[in-house]
Order: structure tokens, then sequence, then C-alpha cells
């Protein structure tokens, strides 16, 4: 949850916002394709149930989160959700090196810019 700034009843006198973290686990018996789009359909249920965000975690390698790219993640469920801010947890530059990718942080925030500019701003990013 966070607060935002001028409303009444959170930290500050802010507006409480109720967010979900989504892992994107992988249960037994269940492809990665299968947790990714389970995911999705997670962050649909949250919108309409009324929450205001979801967060996605970049994990490789672990059946725990099997998303590869947060941000590519929350450009497809900005793309598949109207109103729902979308944040993504810490892209960290290693991260990127274990999966053998290396991408420099500029270039990250690049491709955030562009899943921004087509989804009304509702990316949120972390920094780690």
């Amino acid at each position: 949850m966070t607060a935002d700034p001028g409303a009444g009843i959170g930290p500050a006198g802010g507006a409480l916002r109720v967010d979900a973290f989504l892992l994107a686990g992988q249960f037994p018996g269940a492809g990665h394709g299968d947790a990714l789009r389970a995911a999705v359909t997670y962050a649909r249920a949250a919108e309409r149930a009324g929450f205001d965000g979801v967060w996605l975690a970049e994990h490789h390698f672990v059946t725990y989160g099997t998303c590869p790219s947060a941000v590519a993640m929350a450009g497809f469920v900005l793309g598949r959700t109207s109103r729902l801010r979308v944040g993504t947890g810490p892209l960290r530059h290693r991260f990127s090196e274990r999966a053998l990718v290396c991408l420099p942080h500029a270039h990250i925030a690049m491709r955030c810019l562009v899943i921004e500019n087509e989804n009304e701003y509702r990316l949120d990013r972390s920094g780690g």
C-alpha cells in the first residue's frame, strides 16, 4: 500500500492506495507461459476488484517468479487493463547480467518511456 498525498485517510492525510504484488509463480505441472498468463489474469481481477495497482517482479532461473522482463510484462499488463497502475520491482543491472543480457540503465529507462507514453503514464518504476 502507498499513500497519495492530499485526500484524507492515509499517512500525511493522503488517500490510501491498495496494490497487489504479482510474482508470476510457476506451480507444479504448469509451464512458464501458464504462470505469465495467470499473472495477467490476476492483474485484471485486481483491477475489477478495485485495487489501485500491481507490482511485478523480475526473476531468472527460479520457479517462484518466472517473469524474465518486468518492463515487457508491465507493458503487456498495461495493455490489458484500463486504469490500473503497474509498477516494476527493482530493475537492477546485475539481474540482467545473470540472464546473459547486458542492458545499461539508460536502455531500460528508454524502454520504460515508450511503455509510459502509450499507457497514459500508468507505469511506476523502482530502482535498485
